[in-house]
């Protein structure tokens, strides 16, 4: 039974209490719209809509249709679900790179990785083709390889949790070998360089790609959907030019090997954009993630094998 609001004469009937200025506020709304007079009432924190006892009931009815009309709205955007807990593949990511920097230290095998591993734009243009692997795991130094690591690390973990571990480091690695084919293609025959920043362009591109192709799924707002690649663009800028953040080994003794880094993220941002299309019933999928590792573990092995001359 509504509660009478003695608050001058005549009395009124509190249809509505609330504690919230903006649920108030569209109940006076909705008065109003149905040319109901009204009067409200505040008490601490406590807000009362109150009318007339000759137009309570139609006045109840207002609200009461106005918020069966609008319930559930807005409507509840889905849960993010994530796929991994985004561990695994920053390990195997960083652990792999590291690995390989070791055994390019020493000289393993009696070879000089660098020489025969660094993408060469003549040398994968004459079909040495696996170059543009071998150059995602080697690094000039120390600093090249733990800021590789670091931001490979952190862009591989968010992508891991998105896509599952199989199919992030798939797609890192395959935005990795593409950046560099397209690097050398479009560089002069006697560019080189090294380093997994290529890969790590390529993993913010496919952050990039997915979320694009997620946002537009669950369809969300034109500005959010648009919000990722805008982000992606300011932070390829911002790092992807900066001074010493790739050294590689240029020819022409440049440190930032701007191209490989647009190169990666325009790859990243494809296979981004494929993993968006497959949708998280397919990602889900153990066979795919599993196919995606040892497909990629495959490419690189072989290529190595390649670049030892050991087939």
């Amino acid at each position: 039974m509504p509660e009478i609001l003695n608050e001058g004469e005549p009395h009124r009937i509190v249809i509505r209490e609330s504690r919230s200025p903006k649920q108030a506020h569209e109940q006076e709304l909705v008065l109003a719209a149905a040319d109901l007079p009204y009067v409200r009432v505040q008490r601490g924190k406590r807000i009362f809509i109150a009318v007339h006892p000759d137009i309570a009931e139609r006045a109840l009815s207002e609200l009461t249709q106005y918020e069966q009309e609008n319930r559930g709205w807005p409507p509840r955007r889905p849960d993010l679900e994530l796929l991994s807990d985004g561990r695994t593949g920053p390990f195997l990511f960083s652990a792999l790179v590291f690995m390989v920097f070791i055994l390019q230290r020493e000289g393993a095998l009696g070879h000089d990785w660098v020489e025969v591993g660094a993408a060469r734009a003549r040398l994968i243009a004459n079909g040495e083709w696996w170059r543009a692997v071998t150059a995602l795991t080697l690094h000039a130094d120390l600093h090249h390889l733990l800021s590789n690591i670091l931001f490979g690390a952190l862009f591989t973990a968010l992508l891991c949790q998105l896509t599952g571990t199989g199919a992030a480091l798939g797609a890192v690695f395959a935005s990795g070998v593409l950046g560099n084919l397209a690097n050398a293609w479009i560089q002069d025959p006697m560019h080189s360089s090294i380093g997994a920043s290529t890969a790590v362009f390529g993993a913010l591109g496919c952050l990039v790609g997915y979320q694009l192709a997620d946002r537009k799924r669950i369809g969300l707002g034109t500005l959010e959907r648009f919000a990722p690649p805008l982000l992606g663009l300011v932070f390829l800028g911002w790092m992807g030019t900066g001074s010493g953040s790739d050294p590689g080994v240029p020819q022409d003794g440049a440190k930032v090997d701007v191209w490989a880094h647009a190169m990666g993220f325009a790859a990243g941002g494809l296979s981004g954009a494929v993993l968006g299309w497959l949708g998280l019933e397919r990602l889900r999928s153990r066979a795919l993630q599993w196919s995606a590792v040892f497909c990629s573990a495959a490419i690189l092995i072989f290529s190595w094998a390649k670049a030892l001359g050991e087939f």
